[in-house]
């Protein structure tokens, strides 16, 4: 292990520079120091388009923190462009082919950050070579001789031992709407309004507009989850988009409740994409540039926070907010993963299946799990809520379509067979050939690209959007050739039902007088129909009643036990109609009435079809 900058660039000529190392030491002096021995031994610095990918997304997520980063950088670029020093690889977007087509080099030293999703690469695939590797950890550095020593001494950390406990931080004082609670600073905020109620606990409106406060149920504070919360509150991510926790809160008794966090506005993605008509019912102007719009922002907010070697953990639709394409929220965010405290939820579907069937609380996710789940939130954002792994007559289950990488998709988008209905074969087919190609990969044939890979894609098919590249017209609408269906002016909405549809509640698809409202193009995994009939089983009893001759019981005394209390009346005395019942007189009138009600009727039916019978007899007796 070299032991200074002089030692270890003294035979050095070409830098492989990972943006990460940027941006563990660019707040600090000591990236100064590198910068100057690069540029006085001379040395050429070599970067690939990740540089600038990881950059923008830094600019884009705007933290006020990261001022001096963003201008070290600028710094760091334009003082080796006017050296001459900057080498940049454009044809790669990924770090580790650098570092691959550099193996057998003793003059090429790798320059990357401790948190770098590099270094988990170089770990997976047990790469060694003579590449001389400094690792940056904030203003701390080490130099290791090459790959083996670097794997060697970056060891993936073990999961901290409090994230197996099973105690929790109870609290003799619960807060509610109306209360105040406390910053450790001592800083007053008050609960103006419950917002939602969650498994976890309650969050609120504050009197502070742009915040909300987080307050956890009783026996939900673990050890893990308030260790977490200490160590992301001092991270100070304080970005629109991303609802971090920025401070921890505390009751009156200075016991912990929660923490508060930036407000976040809009419906869930998966709420927003449930169907055509639910896009269209919440965003009714939306074409496929909103869609991709959307996705970018997403991907920015995640691959910033990979920066910092966090790990979502838990990505589903569902922890995701948008109120309009260019504001898109990060919900959810006090369960993510960091440094060796794990991340303790997911959601299956999203989850690589070598994850499947353990305790997420056991173990620490990778860059690489992570990289799989981004590449199944790509997808389904774009296809407006399809899993890539749907399909029509396949497995039982989705759990086997994922395991067995039965994808429906071909490059070409011709083979659609397996596609579900409701449009999405048009969608895959109007996606650029980069985009189809790296899903079918990734999906058909297994291979993991990085999340920045695909935020890089997603990039530039929103460029191909608006700067009008594709020739097709119905390539830049949601659903390209399958227009949204308007409701039909010339159906009767007032027909009258059948007894059956008025008790099953079954209403038209397209009914505006319908307060149910059905989706028709929602369907369930494998194309079987999500149905919305709701039968009501208190009148199905009351009609099979009459059809017996019995009167069906008032209400819910059908089922009450004898001598117990009227709760209409408030007393133990049976209601009037069970007295009635009770002497056998109710009853039988009742059903008498309708005996003879029924009686008239058919009379009166069988008279008006008499007439008619007679009315047609005299007119074939004149016509001859």
């Amino acid at each position: 292990m070299a032991n200074s900058w002089t030692e270890a660039l003294s035979c050095t000529k070409v830098v492989i520079f990972d943006y990460p190392a940027l941006f563990e030491a660019g707040r600090y002096p000591v990236f100064k120091n590198l910068l100057k021995t690069i540029l006085s031994n001379k040395i050429d610095v070599l970067v690939n388009t990740s540089f600038h990918v990881y950059n923008t997304c830094v600019t884009h997520v705007d933290n006020p923190n990261d001022e001096e980063l963003k201008s070290e950088a600028d710094e760091f670029l334009s003082k080796l462009l006017h050296a001459g020093r900057l080498v940049v690889e454009s044809s790669e977007m990924s770090v580790i082919s650098l570092v691959k087509d550099n193996l057998d080099q003793d003059n090429v030293c790798l320059i990357t950050g401790k948190r770098s999703s590099l270094i988990t690469q170089i770990r997976e695939e047990a790469l060694s070579g003579n590449i001389m590797v400094c690792v940056f950890d904030n203003a701390e550095y080490t130099l290791y001789k090459d790959l083996k020593e670097m794997r060697e001494g970056e060891v993936f950390p073990d999961v901290n031992p409090v994230s197996s406990s099973t105690d929790y931080l109870d609290v003799a004082i619960y807060v509610n709407v109306g209360d105040a609670v406390f910053t450790g600073d001592g800083d007053r905020i008050l609960l103006s309004e419950k917002i939602s109620t969650g498994a976890e606990g309650l969050v609120f409106r504050t009197d502070d507009p742009k915040r909300v406060a987080k307050i956890y149920h009783r026996g939900v504070m673990t050890p893990l989850r308030w260790m977490k919360l200490i160590r992301m509150t001092q991270m100070k991510i304080t970005s629109d988009g991303i609802c971090w926790p920025l401070s921890l809160i505390y009751n009156q008794n200075k016991e912990p409740v929660g923490f508060v966090m930036p407000a976040a506005e809009g419906y869930t993605l998966g709420a927003v994409f449930d169907g055509q008509d639910a896009i269209y019912e919440r965003f009714p102007e939306w074409d496929r540039r909103s869609v991709v719009e959307t996705v970018c922002k997403v991907f920015e907010k995640i691959v910033y926070l990979h920066l910092f070697g966090i790990m979502i953990g838990d990505i589903q639709l569902k922890n995701i907010m948008i109120s309009c394409p260019s504001k898109v929220y990060l919900i959810d965010m006090d369960s993510v993963q960091i440094d060796d405290l794990p991340c303790p939820v997911g959601t299956e579907e999203f989850t690589p299946p070598e994850l499947w069937d353990r305790s997420f609380q056991s173990f620490l996710r990778n860059s690489i799990h992570e990289d799989y789940s981004c590449g199944i939130l790509a997808f389904a954002i774009l296809l407006c809520g399809q899993h890539p792994y749907n399909q029509r007559q396949g497995h039982e289950t989705l759990r086997e379509e994922i395991a067995t990488k039965s994808f429906p998709y071909s490059p070409d988008g011709k083979d659609s067979d397996q596609v579900p209905v409701g449009g999405f074969d048009r969608i895959w087919q109007a996606l650029p050939v980069q985009l189809r190609n790296m899903f079918y990969s990734a999906f058909s044939e297994g291979r993991r690209y990085e999340t920045i890979e695909w935020y890089a894609a997603l990039v530039s098919y929103n460029n191909e959007l608006s700067l009008k590249k594709f020739p097709d017209p119905e390539a830049y609408k949601l659903f390209p050739y399958n227009p949204h269906k308007t409701k039909a002016a010339d159906i009767n909405y007032s027909r009258k039902r059948t007894i059956r549809d008025s008790i099953i509640h079954v209403p038209e698809a397209d009914d505006p007088t319908s307060s149910t409202r059905k989706y028709p193009d929602k369907v369930m995994y494998n194309g079987r129909p999500i149905g919305v009939a709701f039968v009501n089983q208190d009148k199905l009893a009351e009609i099979e009643l009459k059809r017996a001759g019995v009167m069906a019981p008032v209400n819910d005394t059908l089922n009450k036990p004898a001598g117990s209390k009227d709760t209409r009346n408030g007393s133990d005395r049976p209601a009037a109609t069970d007295k009635k019942a009770a002497a056998g007189k109710g009853p039988a009138k009742a059903n008498g009435k309708n005996q003879k009600g029924k009686m008239k009727s058919k009379t009166f039916f069988f008279i008006l079809l008499f007439l008619f019978v007679i009315i047609l007899a005299i007119l074939y007796t004149l016509t001859k």
